[in-house]
This record gives structure tokens, sequence and C-alpha cells, in this order.
């Protein structure tokens, strides 16, 4: 939700400093109304785009590998999950609650404010002095305040108060308004004031489109300006209207006069509106959900995969020299938990030398609302559980030998040296199937000073079109099992490597594994 906000707050920004840099002062009334109302809704709407979901999505992992969260690790062993329950959860549940209430109370505020001005406004009808006039009913409500309009309700203290001249100015200013449906922007404007209460950017969005409608509504007065700017002087002091009505001495009334004795823009200054072009462009691209901000970068990814939802979720990654004195420390304390920076030491001096920031991977957290277990050492620090079963493939020892037998032949034209396969995000589910899969390919697994084998683009895309092939062939497991019920779990290969020599693969344990 917190992505949400900043995009939209970002995109209304941006919206709003170029309406005021560029086309505030410009007499175009109608483009600039488009344009904060259309404003107003990209703040709303791209936020929550995923350009991703709008691409056609295919049953195979090359779609999802296109999009996948982070890079393969070396080794995943898969353990089950000590659920640890710490403090920390419960304050920010409470916290999250504690905001929710806020905004809550802010949002039935705003309502009952609404609700207050509908009853003032009925109030008004039914006590008024109703008259027809041009398809209009006139209210005579014999209270002091400014006339002001509601649909096709012009609410006014008295006709008498007023010469025929006057009269005449203020119905075709109301007039005006209703035949512009300005009603239509203030009701939307309006709401969004109430769900976003807490946003400044709102109310002056608000502000600025009042203005704008008075503008088109000053229209009317292009025959005696003069005449028409002294009359506005003379109606500010009243009483202002509610808010949910269009009134005739909406202030500021010196912008208003200042608009009514302005030159015209001229033709070409439309060119200005082009910019919306590339600002638009550019807050696709940074404030959708394939930016840093949302999709793939925030806490709450879904990818759907054979008819399966995955949700992915944030893993601090803990270097593997710092793993052991984690793990001593959960032992020592029951609800230890993985910090967000781990100091780095000189190996020499044994001195601190800096505090360095833990990298945050995604990983999958559940399969279609159901919770996936996976207690991988690069995660988690953990106990482990004694009444876990790993998954068990029914055609094979591993999983690692079945890939194996299945690609012998592709595998044999290999030039000499050694491979590994890597799987990304592998998911078993409750049923023992392969469930999720985001990234399988066949890497060199050799140092640099080793001679290399001629391994092109080419055989590497061959090779992962048959791994994905077998991957999303039907294989079968016995499921993972935790207190006597299968679960879904994160699931990873076996410490081997695959070497190839005079064109012969074998598979052989990893060295130092």
């Amino acid at each position: 939700m917190i992505h949400y906000i900043i995009n939209s707050s970002l995109i209304w920004l941006a919206f709003l400093l170029l309406y005021e840099f560029l086309f505030r002062k410009e007499s175009f009334h109608q483009f600039n109304r488009i344009y904060l109302l259309v404003a107003l809704f990209a703040g709303l709407v791209l936020p929550q785009i995923s350009l991703n979901r709008l691409m056609p999505i295919k049953n195979n992992a090359s779609i999802i590998s296109a999009v996948k969260v982070h890079e393969i690790k070396n080794t995943i062993l898969v353990n089950p999950v000590n659920e640890i329950s710490t403090p920390i959860t419960q304050s920010n549940n409470y916290f999250e609650q504690i905001i929710w209430g806020i905004y809550l109370f802010g949002l039935l505020v705003g309502l009952l404010f609404l609700i207050w001005e509908v009853v003032g406004l009925v109030r008004l009808y039914r006590n008024g002095k109703k008259s027809n006039e041009s398809g209009s009913i006139i209210i005579e409500t014999n209270s002091e305040h400014c006339p002001f309009s509601f649909f096709n309700l012009v609410f006014i203290r008295s006709k008498q108060d007023y010469s025929e001249l006057e009269w005449r100015l203020i119905f075709n200013h109301e007039k005006e308004h209703q035949r512009q449906f300005h009603l239509i922007d203030n009701m939307f404007v309006i709401l969004l004031r109430m769900l976003f209460w807490f946003n400044p950017l709102i109310h002056i969005y608000f502000k600025k489109l009042r203005i704008v409608h008075e503008f088109q509504a000053d229209k009317i007065a292009s025959g005696d300006i003069a005449q028409y700017g002294s009359f506005l002087l003379d109606l500010n002091l009243l009483q202002g209207s509610p808010i949910l009505t269009h009134s005739f001495n909406y202030s500021p009334i010196k912008t208003r006069i200042a608009m009514l004795t302005k030159s015209k823009s001229t033709r070409i200054n439309l060119l200005k509106y082009l910019t919306v072009i590339p600002l638009l462009v550019g807050l696709i691209i940074s404030c959708t959900q394939t930016s840093f901000s949302g999709g793939l970068g925030s806490s709450d990814i879904k990818v759907r995969y054979k008819n399966n939802i995955i949700e992915f979720g944030d893993y601090k990654v803990i270097p593997s020299q710092n793993r052991e004195s984690l793990n001593q420390l959960n032992g020592m304390f029951m609800n230890a938990s993985i910090p967000d920076s781990l100091p780095i030491f000189d190996p020499a001096t044994g001195i601190l030398v800096r505090m360095e920031k833990l990298e945050v991977e995604k990983v999958p957290v559940k399969i279609n609302g159901k919770q996936i277990y996976g207690n991988e050492p690069q995660f988690m620090i953990s106990k482990f559980d004694t009444d876990y079963k790993l998954p068990i493939m029914n055609s094979a020892k591993h999983l690692d030998e079945y890939l194996f037998l299945n690609l012998k032949t592709e595998l044999d034209k290999l030039d000499d040296g050694v491979y590994a396969f890597r799987i990304n995000n592998l998911v078993i589910d409750e049923k023992g199937k392969i469930a999720f899969f985001d990234m399988a390919t066949l890497d060199l697994d050799m140092s640099p000073d080793e001679k290399r084998p001629i391994y092109t683009e080419q055989s590497k895309q061959i090779m992962e079109k048959k791994f994905r092939e077998i991957l999303e062939s039907p294989i079968l497991f016995k499921p993972a099992i935790k207190n006597g019920k299968p679960i879904n779990v994160r699931f990873g290969l076996g410490n081997y490597n695959i070497k190839v020599k005079n064109h012969t693969a074998k598979l052989v344990d990893r060295p130092g594994c």
C-alpha cells in the first residue's frame, strides 16, 4: 500500500508542477480542465498497472525467466522451516492497526462532513421559495449566502436583491456550470479528497480545478467585463457556499478578473500540451509495477504460472561466513532474527571495518494463498524440525539424476568441461507436482584459469528449451511432509556437476560440498 501512495503522489506532483510552469496562465480552460482530470486519474491507475500482466501469459518458464526475481544460488538445500514468531512482527501488526485506525477516522470525518453538507442543501431546498426559469429551478432561501448551483438548482437569497442585469449574469454563470457538467468533476474530486484526505496534493488539485471551472463559467461576461468584475467584488463578502456546489463568488476574485482581462492565448501555445507525452511515458516507466517501486521490486508481487498464483516475499541473504554465528545466536535467544546489517572485520587485524547491509532477494512464499515452506541456509537462521520429510522423486533417486538421464543425449554433444544445472525458485506443491520455477539453465562451473569449452549462446538456448520441457512434463514426487500433512516447499538440486570428456557426460559430486 505504501508503494501505491508514494507512486500516486509522485505522479500527481509531476503533473502539478508541469501545470504550474506551463499551463496555468493559458486561456485554454477546457484543455486545462481535461489535463487536471487526466492527472488525477493517472495517479489512481498507473501505480496499479503491471505491464507484465498486459502481455500474454504462456505456460512456460521462458516468460517467467524474463522477469526473474533474483540470481540463482550454486546450492539450494531444502529443510523444514522453523516458524519464528517474534515481538517485532506483533509490533508491526499493532502499528499497522493504529495507522489504519487513523485513516478510517479521517475517512469517517470526511463522510460526516459530506452528509452534513447534503442535509444543509436539502434543508435549503425544502424551506426555500421555488420557481422555474429556462429549465432550472430557482430556490430563494431568504438566508445570507452567495448565489450557487447544484445540478439544475440555483440557490439565491432573493431575486429582488439584484437588478435585471445582475440576475442575468448570475443565472447565465450558473447555467454555464450546468452546461459544462462541472458537478461531475466536483463529485469525483470530493470523493478523492475523502479517500486521500491525508494527501495535500489532492486538496491543491481541487482548488485548481474549481478555479478552471470558474474561468469557463466567467466567459459569459465577455460583453461587459468591467461591470462583471465589479459585481464579483460586491458579492465577495457574502458567505460561501457548500463544497458540493459551484459558487458565483468563488475566490480568488483577483485571479478571475485578471483572467477576464487577459488576452487569449495563441494557438501556437497549444504545442505546450505535447509535453504531457514524455511526462506520461516517464511516469509509466518509473511508477508502474514494472519499475523499482512496484512489480518485482515490491513486497507483494504475484505471478501466474500453470493456473497457480505465486506470491513472493523478501528474504535477507546471509553470507556464508556469518551463518554459523547467527545460528549460535538463534540457539541462545528464542526470538533471534536476522539483522539488516552485519559487521565486516579485517581478516588480518580483526578490527571492525564497516557495517554491510544485507541483500534482499525475492522467493516464493505462498501458492494460491497457502504457505510455501523452505529453510535455505542463505536465507534463514533456524533449528531443524525432526518431523519433516523431503520430497522424494518417484522415478529417480535425485532430481539431478532425473534431469541428467533425460538430457544425456544433448549433454554428450557438449565440449569437454564441467557444467551445472541451475533451477531458480522451484516449488513442489502438496500434491507432489512441480508448481513453479522461474529459471532453468545449464551453466559452466569452472574457474577462470581452467580451459573453458566452447559453449555458444545458441547451444545454451537449445539446452534451456529442452530443460524447461522436461520440468514442464509430468514429474511426480512424494510430497514433503510436516506434522503428518503434505505441504508446499521450495525445492533445490543436490551437490552435483556434469563432467563432459570426449563427448561423454557423467554426473559427479561437486567438489568441496
